[in-house]
């Protein structure tokens, strides 16, 4: 299981090693420093030579952490256990969690950090971030390609209004190929203390994120530029629910290339997946849904995004608002919707704001939230395609 770890694949699955075996793989792969022999994980940390290569070992308890753990700069350092629900970390302070700085231009230490199999816990209000890498970026050849695998990120009580909850559950800052999968996050029950269950800033390239479930949180996943872009992002087979917005991809710094989505259920108060300024994104297989809730609500909203294909998707609102809309194209060049099925919304499809070479072909639609429902809602000063002669785009 631990020669498993250490190539980069899951443990779940792999038969177990002799205890023989298991001291020849601490012997021949890294350092090994042992949680349990120190007073804290940052102590553990601490005790990593610097400009060496270590992993952290979490053994199967209950570890109970006073400060942030923070992984320099100097460091390559890996932090595992032995499963989630079974090694947990419990953090009784605010601005609690894990930390990983690399700096700016040098980031070899994070290139194969990896974090995996462990339950990250706050007992207190306002947690502060679970995990943060932060990796600095170099365009001359280093980059970050940490994996982020099996974790789960949660309170350490039962759900209530007054809980202790995480604000953030996983940062990834300045990453490049970063691989998150297996990821759970569950916030406070009042989205809107919990920011995000994970969010990319900075210039994120090429994440890969898999398998992500997302309850309680203002933003399932959110995706900020702070002055440069996140681009090739990859999201599949996830789930986000009681969430105010699914995804929040918004790039106000400069248009960014690059979002891949499919396979995402939403269940959500304000909107499924929001874009700005994104390019080449596709959206396919995906069902997004408003919680109920008397507030305006969009599916899919895309400002200024060109190469846009939205395919396959399933919209449904149960509490309807004459403001509920679910595919918003303002402004976007080439963008499709094809295939989709929208149900219970006031617009099923609106095009604004000068769209150019837009298609909508094989949608269908039923029925208003209010029972006013407009199939298309077309602004004058768009320009539309039609589609093929013969489809019948706008009622087939």
């Amino acid at each position: 299981m631990i020669q498993s770890r250490y190539q980069g694949q899951p443990a779940e699955g792999s038969p177990p090693l002799s205890q023989a075996d298991e001291a020849a793989v601490r012997a021949t792969t890294l350092q090994w420093i042992d949680r349990a022999s120190y007073a804290s994980l940052n102590a553990a940390i601490a005790a990593v030579p610097v400009n060496s290569q270590a992993v952290v070992y979490v053994p199967a308890g209950s570890w109970s952490e006073g400060v942030r753990a923070v992984v320099p700069a100097n460091k390559t350092v890996s932090i595992v256990g032995d499963g989630i629900g079974r090694s947990v970390l419990t953090w009784t302070t605010t601005n609690g969690g894990i930390q990983f700085n690399g700096p700016s231009g040098v980031v070899q230490n994070l290139a194969t950090a990896v974090v995996s199999d462990l339950s990250l816990v706050t007992s207190v209000a306002n947690g502060g971030t679970a995990l943060e890498v932060n990796a600095g970026h170099d365009l001359n050849g280093y980059y970050c390609n940490a994996t982020i695998q099996n974790l789960e990120v949660r309170s350490s009580s039962v759900l209530s209004e007054g809980a202790p909850f995480w604000n953030q559950g996983l940062v990834l800052r300045d990453c490049w190929y970063p691989s998150v999968f297996n990821f759970t996050f569950t916030g406070s029950l009042n989205t809107r203390r919990s920011t995000s269950g994970l969010r990319l800033d900075g210039r994120c390239v090429n994440a890969h994120v898999g398998n992500l479930n997302i309850l309680f949180a203002q933003t399932g996943i959110m995706i900020t530029d702070s002055g440069d872009s996140t681009e090739g992002l990859t999201l599949n087979q996830s789930k986000m629910i009681y969430v105010g917005v699914g995804v929040d991809a918004q790039s106000p710094s400069g248009t960014v290339a690059g979002l891949n989505i499919s396979q995402l259920h939403v269940d959500s108060f304000d909107a499924g997946i929001k874009l700005h300024k994104r390019n080449q994104v596709t959206i396919s297989d995906c069902h997004l849904l408003k919680r109920d809730s008397p507030m305006s609500y969009l599916g899919v909203q895309a400002v200024e995004c060109d190469d846009l294909h939205v395919q396959g998707c399933t919209m449904n609102v149960n509490q309807g608002n004459t403001s509920d809309n679910g595919l918003v194209l303002a402004g976007c060049n080439r963008a499709t919707a094809v295939s989709n099925s929208f149900t219970g919304f006031d617009t099923s499809i609106w095009i604004k704001d000068s769209c150019g070479r837009c298609v909508a072909v094989g949608n269908s639609s039923q029925g208003g939230g209010l029972g006013t429902s407009a199939w298309l809602n077309q602004s004058p000063t768009s320009n539309m395609d039609t589609g093929p002669v013969g489809l019948n785009p706008w009622n087939p």
